[in-house]
């Protein structure tokens, strides 16, 4: 008799500790996004810049948005501000960073900006203490890299970098524990992962950022120059980052294509500088089509993340 009730004692015990392992493990796994399209919602163009735009980068300051970009063909960095995202297309333009390919990061009460110096072939570092400047050149960050785009991890309290390295078109990742530097070059985070053919050729605009616990990495892929072949689209993709080994999980998923008549004005099929932000209205994509011309209106497009 008591060795009935011990054994069923016991095994409702386990069967408890399997139901709160269940229960854990669920509960320790945030629902990735990403598996496809479906996990975000294309909202499409939300304003055109008459003079183009050619790499940007997305801030806050308070509950005002600040958009620091460059025109397509000029050397300076300015930036935008504005309320509401419909109203950085109104927003005066000041010029505050000399450089190009802008990101811009508010840390310990001080703006970091870092901008693309052509004739040394490096990504510059600035400061300021007010979002307008003015900005102080530090150093560069050491590496041979274009597209720099920085964020912090939550996790380990780490400044993180992506990069397209201006030799093979791919993308890379640094980190550093002050946004000043020293920048540690990671590598290329596809380097265990065969590339895909619609980004075989250039990994443009790496983004990195952070979300319920996983590194993601968005980016504009392409497969040639030529029109002639894979009709020379620059699709927006998105991949999950393996923070251990800094380098991709499995293959990347095609986020945005340019089918819409906006993304394909000038003949020119290609979408980029896909940038993830949090905002009053949801986690958010935006992104920007590039006609690579001037005389066209580049088109500034967001997408919802639903997943």
């Amino acid at each position: 008799m008591d060795t009935y009730f011990n054994n069923e004692t016991q095994m409702k015990k386990q069967a408890l500790g399997l139901l709160l392992i269940a229960l854990l493990s669920g509960c320790s796994e945030p629902q990735k996004p990403f598996r496809n399209a479906d996990a975000i919602a294309d909202h499409g163009e939300l304003f055109c810049f008459e003079h183009g735009i050619n790499e940007f980068d997305l801030a806050m300051d308070g509950n005002d948005y600040l958009l620091f970009s460059h025109e397509f063909d000029t050397g300076d960095t300015k930036v935008r501000r504005a309320t509401t995202v419909d109203g950085l297309a109104q927003a005066v333009p000041v010029s505050v960073l000399p450089g190009r390919f802008p990101t811009v990061f508010q840390a310990d009460g001080r703006w970091h900006a870092w901008v693309y110096d052509a004739t040394a072939g490096m990504t510059d570092h600035y400061v300021a203490d007010r979002w307008d400047g003015p900005y102080q050149r530090l150093q560069n960050t050491g590496i041979r890299a274009a597209d720099w785009h920085v964020r912090r991890n939550p996790a380990d309290g780490l400044y993180y970098a992506t990069y397209k390295s201006i030799d093979s078109l791919f993308a890379g990742l640094a980190r550093a524990e002050d946004p000043a530097g020293p920048w540690e070059d990671l590598g290329w985070i596809f380097d265990e992962q065969p590339r895909a053919g619609w980004h075989s050729y250039e990994e443009a605009d790496p983004a990195i950022f952070f979300r319920k616990g996983h590194a993601y990495v968005l980016f504009a892929g392409w497969n040639t120059r030529s029109p002639a072949t894979d009709g020379g689209l620059q699709r927006i993709g998105v991949v999950e980052l393996d923070m251990k080994r800094f380098r991709v999980k499995g293959p990347a998923t095609i986020l945005i294509e340019p089918k819409q008549a906006w993304q394909r004005r000038g003949n020119s099929t290609k979408v980029f500088n896909p940038v993830f932000m949090e905002t009053p209205q949801g986690e958010r994509i935006f992104y920007a089509h590039n006609p690579s011309a001037r005389g066209i209106c580049a088109g500034f497009g967001v997408a919802d993340v639903v997943k």
